[in-house]
C-alpha cells in the first residue's frame, strides 16, 4: 500500500472513530455559579409580598395573603451539597421555589421553580415543575421584583405525590388574585419555607 493510501486509511479511520464521541458530547460543565439576568446564583436571594386586611378587604377575589419568590445556592440532600443552579444546561438556569399563603390553606403552599435567563438581563423566566405553569420576574430600578402570571400556575402543600403539587394543593389565578405581584427583598419569614427534606 503506497503512502497516499495508507493516509486516506488513518484519516477514514480518524472521522469513523471521532462519530461515537460526537454523539456523546455534552455541554461543558459550569464550575462556577452564573449570573442568571440579575441574579447572582452564588448569592441567597428572596422577595416577597404580605398584603394587609385592607387590601384583601378591598380585593374580594384575591386568596393570596403572602407570596414569596427565594433562593440559595446549595442545598444538603443526605451527605450530599448540591448546587441550586444548573452546572450542565447550555441556558444559565438555577432552582428556586415560589411560597405563598394563600386562604383556605393552613399551610404554605410551594411550587418547584425551574428559572431560565432571557434576552432581557432584568427579565428571569420562570416555570413551575409537573406543568405547574410559568411566570417571568422583572427587576424594577428600585430592586423591587414584579412576578407577572401569564396564566394560572399550580402550588401545594409540599407533601409531593407523584407527580402532584402535593396532598393538597390549590392554584393561582390572574382572574382571581392578580395577574402581578410587587415584591420586595427581604430575609426569614416565607423565604425559608421549603420542601421536607427527602430521607
Amino acid at each position: 500500500m503506497n503512502r497516499p493510501a495508507i493516509a486516506k486509511l488513518y484519516v477514514a479511520l480518524a472521522v469513523f472513530g471521532a462519530f461515537p464521541a460526537l454523539a456523546d458530547v455534552s455541554p461543558p460543565e459550569r464550575t462556577t455559579p452564573p449570573v442568571v439576568g440579575f441574579l447572582d446564583t452564588a448569592k441567597a436571594a428572596c422577595w416577597t409580598r404580605d398584603y394587609d386586611a385592607a387590601h384583601m378587604a378591598a380585593h374580594k377575589k384575591q386568596k393570596v395573603t403572602s407570596i414569596a419568590f427565594t433562593y440559595v445556592p446549595s442545598k444538603t440532600f443526605g451527605s450530599e451539597v448540591q448546587p441550586m443552579w444548573d452546572q450542565y444546561s447550555d441556558t444559565l438556569a438555577f432552582n428556586a421555589i415560589l411560597a405563598a399563603k394563600v386562604n383556605g390553606h393552613p399551610k404554605v403552599m410551594l411550587a418547584s421553580l425551574y428559572c431560565t435567563a432571557s434576552d432581557n438581563p432584568k427579565v428571569i423566566n420562570c416555570g413551575v415543575e409537573s406543568d405547574g405553569g410559568s411566570f417571568t420576574l422583572t427587576i424594577k430600578d428600585d430592586g423591587k421584583v414584579r412576578l407577572d402570571l401569564p396564566a394560572t400556575i399550580t402550588v401545594g402543600d409540599g407533601e409531593e405525590e407523584g407527580d402532584s403539587a402535593g396532598k393538597d394543593w390549590t392554584w393561582i389565578d390572574p382572574k382571581d388574585d392578580q395577574d402581578s405581584f410587587l415584591l420586595s427583598a427581604a430575609k426569614g419569614g416565607l423565604c425559608d419555607a421549603d420542601y421536607p427534606v427527602t430521607p
